[in-house]
């Protein structure tokens, strides 16, 4: 009689083997997605917060993505060019189904392919999310709406404190007025900070907490960086001139696009006290430097190495670029995020 004993420590082994090989497949993402509209390129996903791309091609009008995450990660698709999602998801490690849909849009004087999230199927974010569009739908027209609203917030944050969805639904409601800066603020303070993205509650904040704002007749908050030969520039340096600070970054397509027209401007307003001052959010100085050598910019320019996180974009409320502020003679805000047609308007009218 042959004995079964040697036979089990490999049965063993391989049903180990098995088991370990189907955990890891259960730790990564697998989002299946379909494209509406005709576009055949690459697409792009984007790990907010996390500086992470992945890329893959279209395929009769179908896509795959495979990752990993840590936890709950927010994530935006882009294509080819300058593009812009309409709005974030968040990716979890199970099988998960995005659909988009892609068209060709203008965006100020910008032309760009517009990525609209149509569905997303299958993590525990989207259930949420789901849950809060139809309570929206059910309750919005209600008289007691705010109470309702706040409640239902609340309750969310309340059983997912580090989960980032929680702080961006509170980001998103503080876009609609209904409920009071106190109202969010006391929901804000329910929020477990330590695992939320930091650039989300940088957002939050600048929305619930108005004190904390640079608004049209606020008095400049002045700083100083260094400029492109390291020494310190001031922004109080420019009283008496009527000063454009423009936000900007090297990796910044919109931004560098703009500048032919902008240095068009400056040309134009030269001897009109009219002065320029670039902002960069770079973090890398020779990538900073290269692309003021390569866009032939005249004005001067400073750099705060902090990023979107630094103290120069946080003090001015600064999530997106290219941004830029206008200061009068005395160092007052006249006015913000100006298209430059808008800014040859109010040059004019100045003059």
């Amino acid at each position: 009689m042959t004995s079964l004993l040697p036979i089990r420590p490999i049965f063993i082994l391989i049903a180990l083997f098995f088991v370990i090989s189907c955990k890891q497949e259960e730790e990564n993402f697998f989002i299946t997605g379909k494209v509406n509209g005709d576009y055949s390129g690459l697409l792009f996903l984007y790990y907010q917060g996390e500086g992470r791309k992945d890329s893959i091609l279209v395929k009769n009008g179908k896509f795959k993505f495979k990752g990993k995450v840590e936890h709950p990660t927010e994530a935006s698709i882009s294509t080819e060019g300058m593009s812009s999602c309409d709005k974030n998801f968040f990716i979890e490690n199970v099988d998960m189904v995005v659909d988009i849909t892609i068209e060709e849009k203008m965006i100020r004087e910008y032309e760009l392919n517009m990525v609209y999230i149509d569905t997303v199927l299958g993590t525990k974010t989207s259930k949420i999310a789901y849950d809060f569009q139809k309570f929206k739908e059910t309750y919005k027209k209600d008289s007691d709406w705010n109470k309702k609203l706040y409640t239902k917030v609340d309750e969310i944050i309340r059983r997912n404190p580090k989960h980032r969805y929680s702080a961006n639904l509170l980001d998103e409601v503080s876009y609609d007025s209904v409920l009071s800066y106190k109202q969010l603020q006391k929901l804000y303070s329910n929020l477990n900070l330590e695992h939320q993205d930091s650039l989300r509650i940088k957002t939050l904040e600048y929305n619930i907490f108005p004190e904390r704002r640079v608004e049209i007749g606020d008095s400049l908050k002045d700083f100083e960086l260094p400029d492109t030969n390291e020494q310190l520039l001031s922004t109080k340096e420019f009283r008496g001139s009527l000063l454009l600070i423009e936000f900007w970054a090297s990796w910044c397509k919109p931004c560098r696009k703009s500048f032919p027209k902008l240095l068009s401007i400056a040309k134009t307003y030269k001897d009109s006290n009219f002065k320029v001052l670039g902002v960069s959010i770079d973090q890398n100085k020779d990538k900073w430097l290269k692309a003021i050598e390569d866009d032939k910019l005249t004005w001067p320019n400073v750099i705060d190495t902090g990023g979107e996180f630094g103290k120069t974009a946080t003090d001015f409320g600064i999530f997106a670029i290219p941004n830029n502020f206008l200061i009068d003679k005395t160092g007052k805000v006249i006015s913000k995020d100006i298209p430059l047609e808008e800014l040859k308007k109010i040059l004019d009218s100045i003059q």
